[in-house]
């Protein structure tokens, strides 16, 4: 359409209005298309002539305008998608990084493809699990056989597997999932693997538990450090206070989560909501802390 398509004949001083503002910022006569690009969203193309260029727009232009139309279009939906797909991608990779425990994409061999950061805190710091060359392996061979094993055994299996390595004088434990190819194409078998070793991943977040069970600060602090393995003494030793108070806590906080025993206290814990995204490990408070 051109600019006399716009307008009827009633609206010619709103459109002289128009060609005047756009010939202030350099735009001269138009010839547009409109083309959809799924629900409700459409594409807009707008050709201008050079301003003080009257000649009107040829037939064989109008022509090449509609034909380039759909070419537009299509480069503007895959433009989008692949904008979508990456904002997609930002988002579960941000999430999988605060996943509570190790993540890592590899193929058959052990050669990884990706891993978390909770993987790549492991791999740099346990001895018992590492990276060779890209590659996973166990810090001995009997783990090392028994990971390679589970690796092959893996492939063209549906269902998850799970296998137990004692590397670096840490007992770890794996679960291994055979990844559906992103395409028919894709020849290669990718792997899942989730791990953690013989210690806590990450510590609960207090204030997640101020909220789901309505407990103090003062409890939800115990609470997490109770998950994370800390012994009351201990616990105690560190906040500076008298065994018996935090004793009495540990009271208040089984009564407001209808618990009786300490670790149905910690299962409870660790099946709510709040042990889906854990925090860093670290220290759980400093002595004297209050």
């Amino acid at each position: 359409m051109e600019d006399k398509d716009l307008f009827d004949d009633s609206e010619r001083p709103i459109q002289q209005r128009l060609q005047q503002q756009l010939s202030a910022i350099g735009y001269g006569r138009f010839l547009g298309g409109l083309m959809p690009i799924g629900g409700c969203n459409y594409m807009a193309l707008a050709l201008h002539r050079e301003v003080g260029d009257r000649c009107n727009f040829s037939d064989r232009q109008m022509d090449r305008l509609l034909k380039l139309l759909p070419h537009f279009a299509q480069a503007l939906r895959l433009s989008k998608s692949i904008a979508c797909s990456r904002s997609a991608e930002a988002l579960l990779r941000g999430h999988l990084e605060r996943w509570e425990c190790g993540l890592i994409v590899c193929d058959a061999e052990g050669q990884m493809l990706w891993r978390n950061q909770r993987a790549h805190d492991a791999l740099n710091c346990s001895g018992g699990l590492r990276l060779r060359n890209g590659q996973l392996y166990a810090s001995n061979a009997e783990a090392q056989q028994r990971l390679a094993a589970a690796l092959r055994r893996q492939v063209g299996r549906s269902a998850p597997s799970f296998v137990a390595l004692e590397a670096g004088g840490r007992r770890w434990q794996l679960a291994l999932q055979e990844l559906e190819p992103a395409t028919s194409a894709s020849a290669d078998t990718l792997l899942l693997i989730a791990f953690t070793g013989d210690q806590p991943v990450g510590v609960i977040p207090a204030e997640s538990l101020v909220t789901l069970f309505e407990l103090t600060d003062a409890e939800s602090r115990l609470t997490s450090a109770l998950v994370a393995g800390v012994r009351l003494e201990e616990y105690a030793a560190r906040r500076g206070v008298e065994l018996s108070t935090v004793r009495y806590q540990l009271k208040q906080v089984l009564a407001k989560t209808g618990t009786r025993r300490q670790v149905d206290l910690v299962r409870q814990i660790l099946c709510s909501a709040a042990a889906r995204v854990v925090g860093p490990r670290q220290e759980i408070a400093p002595v004297g802390a209050h």
